[in-house]
């Protein structure tokens, strides 16, 4: 085959082909992707006779071939202006300026990824003009794919939604959403915009798969599913993208030990494989004050007064006007034994025997100071837990 007649079969092979808009961060990306294994192809063909053609050196008298120089991956790199956010090797590039979970009730503010999201609030907020969002999720059980089309993404299946732009949803600029799912991962992106239909294709069209790096997956599902256990399900899953895992506890009365409280990278982030997370979890009860949660509440000349846990057990002071009312409550495994000690004359009784929180629940009687002592019952004997100063003006 001769230059001229190579040349004319390409020219035909190309004719035939359709072309549409280039997607130029998906090109760049599999360019990368071939560099790795270009440089084998091409030192093996060394030595090779082509008749006519690029190669003519054959045998113990042809010149060396200089080797290709090793080109780095760039394939996991997003675009420029861009970061990735994901679950596992699937993730989408979305402008850095983006804010992540910048919602309210599940409702953008602004243009924002959402991930890892967990319970949402029921109220409903206008979605605002000019915004755009796109959520990275699980595939639910209930999810319809009725009206989905198949297409790819690098390679792999992946099914798009209709556009939707309903009405008279909510209050608030128009929108419009898609939704692309890659069944393979049960992973879901679904976006949702008020700047036009355009728009969302923008957005689903950087979608990718990652070659070597990974996205750090989500705990508020687990935890939400599996409250004090979620810790090691949380781990697992780290462990079965790739991820090492380090463990750290807090101590969160009256929350099950075991239970999430956050991660680090934070779910989403991109991360080289092999990298650590560090899971913050619920420690165990250190002993019995551990197993109880103590609040106080009252009205101060008509202004809510709430007392915390972590302050009752700092010996605070509350201070209040005569006629002024106080009390206190708890909740955990030894609530039944929780009970308060009055000494000083500044408070009583209000008397209400009926009320929730009596006989702990008291009436700012005149000027003076009182201390109410918080304690639980521990094998017979009480254990203090704090003391609380009453000022009475």
């Amino acid at each position: 085959m001769t230059d001229e007649r190579l040349t004319h079969l390409l020219h035909d092979r190309i004719s035939q082909e359709r072309v549409g808009q280039p997607p130029l961060h998906a090109m760049h990306r599999d360019a990368a992707r071939r560099r790795r294994g270009r440089s084998a192809v091409v030192v093996a063909a060394v030595g090779v006779a082509m008749v006519g053609g690029l190669f003519a050196a054959t045998g113990d008298d042809a010149s060396p071939q200089p080797r290709p120089a090793e080109v780095a991956t760039a394939s996991d790199t997003p675009p420029a202006g861009f970061r990735w956010v994901g679950i596992g090797a699937a993730v989408v590039a979305v402008p850095h300026e983006w804010g992540t979970n910048a919602v309210r009730c599940g409702t953008p503010e602004r243009d924002t990824v959402i991930v890892d999201q967990g319970a949402v609030c029921a109220a409903l907020f206008p979605f605002p003009a000019d915004t755009s969002a796109v959520e990275v999720r699980p595939r639910y059980s209930v999810d319809d794919r009725d009206g989905y089309t198949e297409t790819r993404v690098e390679g792999e299946q992946a099914l798009l939604s209709p556009v939707e732009c309903p009405r008279g949803r909510t209050a608030g600029a128009h929108t419009c959403r898609r939704t692309l799912v890659l069944p393979a991962r049960d992973i879901v992106f679904a976006a949702e915009t008020s700047r036009g239909r355009a728009a969302l294709d923008d957005i689903l069209a950087r979608v990718a798969i990652l070659d070597q790096d990974v996205a750090v997956p989500g705990y508020s599902l687990l935890a939400l599913d599996h409250q004090g256990r979620a810790g090691a399900a949380y781990s697992e899953a780290l462990r079965d993208a790739g991820l090492q895992v380090k463990i750290v506890t807090q101590t969160r009365r009256g929350i099950e030990p075991g239970y999430v409280l956050g991660a680090v990278p934070s779910p989403g982030a991109v991360v080289e494989a092999g990298s650590r997370v560090t899971v913050t979890v619920v420690a165990a009860p250190s002993g019995p004050g551990d197993e109880i949660v103590m609040g106080m509440a009252g009205n101060r000349g008509g202004q809510d007064i709430d007392v915390s846990d972590d302050r009752l057990r700092r010996n605070p002071t509350v201070r209040l006007a005569v006629g002024d009312r106080l009390w206190t409550y708890a909740h955990g495994e030894r609530q039944r034994t929780y009970g308060a000690q009055v000494s000083g004359h500044a408070i009583q009784e209000d008397g209400w025997k009926d009320g929730p929180n009596y006989p702990n629940s008291w009436i700012a009687d005149r000027p003076g100071r009182s201390k109410i002592e918080l304690s639980i019952e521990v094998d017979g004997e009480r254990l203090v837990l704090g003391t609380v100063t009453v000022v009475v003006r």
